[in-house]
């Protein structure tokens, strides 16, 4: 994401999409006759969004020309990350028995962003040492083209917690999730160094805790997604921060 407007509409777009979601979960909060319960329900969602907020307003602050790829790549899959919780308007219709959304429009939006998730993970994997914006920039276009057709123009979701049925649409996803993680480990092992090792470990978490977050709406797999997730981003971060973050990011790693 090298064009500045580029990020600043990427940057606004999660902006807005976030306060959206907010809003939606204090409406959801609000309406029912037990607010704790699902501030609690809601908790892991909204922490995620709000994490991904001060990361994406973090890199737009520190963006230079020179950060490697993956960095580049950064801002999309926290927009597309954030967007995967427009799952929570189907939620708010099944407790306040009102829509803001279509569901089967929820259903595809929410599916569109997983899937593109999942392919920018792949691509964050696969791109770690590249050097070519091009071939980068390429990977993310057809990702981009291929996620929109399957998404709104494959079979309609009937249910937005599709994990709770075994289809195809679950064996794309498990399998890119699955190939980002090993490509991740088979990474550690190329010129293998201790800096090397925590960045890829804080990138599996990363990866593992968005995708525990996405599976279904249970609390057992959010918060256990949440720990993952925020032990990622948290490390990574730390690692950036570094007095030696160049050797980490930039292109001689």
């Amino acid at each position: 994401m090298r064009n500045k407007i580029i990020r600043k509409l990427l940057l606004f777009s999660l902006i807005l999409v976030s306060f959206g979601i907010f809003y939606v979960i204090y409406l959801a909060i609000k309406s029912n006759q037990d607010p704790l319960k699902q501030f609690l329900f809601f908790a892991p969602f909204t922490l995620q969004i709000l994490s991904n907020l001060v990361l994406a307003i973090f890199l737009n602050a520190n963006y230079s020309n020179n950060s490697r790829i993956e960095l580049q790549i950064a801002p999309l899959l926290l927009f597309s990350i954030t967007l995967e919780n427009t799952k929570v308007l189907n939620l708010y219709s099944l407790i306040t028995y009102q829509s803001i959304l279509k569901g089967s429009i929820v259903n595809r939006v929410y599916f569109f962003a997983i899937l593109f998730s999942a392919f920018t993970f792949v691509g964050f994997s696969i791109y770690q040492q590249e050097k070519s914006y091009q071939k980068s920039n390429q990977y993310i276009m057809i990702s981009l083209l291929f996620t929109l057709f399957l998404s709104f123009f494959g079979p309609a979701l009937d249910n937005v917690e599709f994990f709770i049925t075994f289809n195809y649409y679950t064996i794309i996803v498990v399998s890119l999730y699955l190939i980002a993680i090993l490509n991740f480990i088979i990474y550690i092992f190329r010129g293998f160094t201790l800096t090397k090792l925590f960045k890829e470990v804080f990138l599996i978490a990363l990866t593992v805790g968005n995708f525990l977050l996405t599976i279904v709406s249970t609390n057992p797999y959010n918060y256990t997604g949440l720990i993952f997730y925020t032990i990622g981003q948290i490390g990574l971060l730390l690692l950036l921060k570094r007095k030696k973050a160049q050797e980490i990011f930039v292109w001689d790693l």
